[in-house]
């Protein structure tokens, strides 16, 4: 701020070099604090009209059934716990589905059947067990005696050609000769 010596006038500089007077400064500063009291008037009309609202002329009073109200309250609250519990199902629903598949992918042997669901699904319950991926290993593993499988795969023998096999020690031949009996064997004689 400085002070103009030719009139005795305060001015004020902004920050982009314009100067105001004393007088529009304090126009300035009148129409911002009607603006201002303009909003609030609209802003408390508006809380006005609103309280009117909800207030209740004695002939309202009279025909409002407060029994009517808590039962229609009451109502909306069960309907609104009701849809809560069938949502919180359902999300838990889709999780267990969700660990279901990722379990079943880390156990190849498991054969999805409906007599191995329901025999995991028993244990789980007589365990008191959420269906987590940890809860369906411990399944498995405590009724895996019980439950129809795949068959273990079978890892493939090294392949030799006539040269190489007569080259081979005679404990790696005779290993490879019991691996092949095995292999026979479990595939039912089948190659």
């Amino acid at each position: 701020m400085s002070t103009n010596e030719w009139d005795d006038v305060l001015t004020f500089t902004d920050a982009n070099g314009r100067t105001y007077t004393d007088a529009e400064i304090d126009e300035a500063a009148r129409m911002f604090y009607q603006n201002r009291m303009a909003e609030h008037e609209k802003t408390q009309q508006t809380r006005r009209d609103y309280l009117q609202q909800l207030t209740l002329d004695s002939s309202a009073n009279a025909a409002f059934d407060q029994k009517a109200w808590d039962a229609e309250t009451e109502k909306g609250r069960a309907e609104f716990e009701a849809y809560q519990r069938e949502q919180g199902q359902a999300d838990r629903d889709r999780t267990e589905s969700e660990n279901a598949i990722s379990w079943m992918a880390a156990n190849p042997r498991y054969k999805k059947t409906v007599q191995n669901a329901r025999n995991l699904t028993t244990w789980l319950n007589q365990n008191n067990l959420s269906g987590t991926v940890e809860n369906l290993q411990r399944a498995y593993s405590a009724i895996q005696p019980i439950l129809e499988l795949e068959p273990e795969p079978l890892n493939p023998l090294p392949a030799y050609t006539t040269e190489e096999a007569y080259e081979l020690p005679l404990d790696e031949l005779e290993q490879l000769a019991y691996e092949t009996a095995a292999r026979n064997a479990k595939l039912g004689g089948r190659r």
